[in-house]
């Protein structure tokens, strides 16, 4: 009787596969191109942190520059702010005095 239930159940198994045939290797190819994209994103994972360390560096070389410029801008305009105080054209101008035209 065991004999009888496991044959007909490999004949049920056998008939639902020859059935659904088209949806069965649907489903295979979305599994096997599920786990493909894992994988591939797995070995990218590597490349793409050492991309993204890159960027973090630049950024903060830029951020760095950046804070350099202004610190500059900021001490000569202290430094003209200064000169204005103290009478002096460089004050005004800074330093590029404009042409005087009587002597042209």
């Amino acid at each position: 009787m065991k004999n009888w239930l496991g044959l007909f159940a490999a004949l049920v198994v056998l008939g639902l596969i020859i059935e659904h045939w088209q949806t069965i290797l649907v489903v295979l190819g979305i599994i096997f191109g599920v786990v493909l994209a894992v994988a591939m994103i797995a070995a990218a994972a590597p490349k793409l942190r050492g991309a993204t360390e890159r960027a973090l560096e630049t950024r903060r070389n830029a951020a760095e520059m950046e804070r350099a410029r202004r610190s500059g801008l900021r001490a000569r305009a202290l430094t003209q702010h200064d000169w204005y105080l103290g009478g002096s054209d460089r004050g005004v101008y800074g330093e590029f005095p404009p042409i005087d035209l009587a002597k042209l």
